[in-house]
């Protein structure tokens, strides 16, 4: 039985994940869950974060710029604004950083 589940995040210029992921850690509006395959149906408001993912045994990291998320028993999909996926943690977090600071000087 494969225990992964398809995680897609999309934008409206690109499929940014398509992957199949053993864990997905989500930046939901009111704090981040964890999503394991068969998982409770759910749909969730994103807030901008990092998106951390596991495939093939490593930790992968993509920065989110809000959204929605629908998560079922075999996939997880994420409808962003922007997204951009990261090496390491902390260049996702700087990527969050600099999504937050662009989205203030445009207010």
């Amino acid at each position: 039985m494969d225990d992964r589940i398809h995680l897609q995040i999309v934008t409206p210029s690109a499929i940014i994940v398509d992957e199949m992921a053993g864990y997905v850690r989500l930046p939901l509006e009111g704090g981040s869950i964890g999503v394991l395959h068969g998982h409770a149906p759910l749909i969730g408001a994103l807030t901008a974060g990092v998106v951390k993912y596991t495939c093939g045994g490593k930790d992968c990291y993509a920065a989110v710029d809000g959204g929605v998320v629908k998560v079922g028993a075999d996939e997880i999909a994420l409808l962003v604004r922007s997204a951009s996926c990261a090496a390491t943690l902390d260049a996702a977090r700087e990527m969050v950083r600099q999504m937050r600071k662009t989205k203030e000087s445009c207010v």
